[in-house]
């Protein structure tokens, strides 16, 4: 029968394996979370630029609709 001292043993050296590799996964997947947040970010930034273009053709195409309102 293993004693409360060995399994105490074997489990911190579990829990520290644990925390070295969780850290490991951590900092490998940053890389690749930034990536893909800045492609995000692109994709919205340009999005938004469309956006705004198109508000400003509909504008341009009210005004020349109406001119007599301007």
């Amino acid at each position: 029968m293993i004693d409360k001292k060995k399994i105490a043993k074997r489990a911190e050296k579990l829990i520290e394996i644990a925390q070295r590799e969780g850290k490991t996964a951590a900092d490998a997947s940053k890389p690749i979370a930034k990536k893909w947040l800045g492609k995000i970010s692109s994709g919205i930034v340009a999005l938004g630029e469309k956006g705004k273009r198109v508000a400003s053709e509909m504008k341009t195409d009210e005004e020349r609709e109406d001119p007599e309102n301007n």
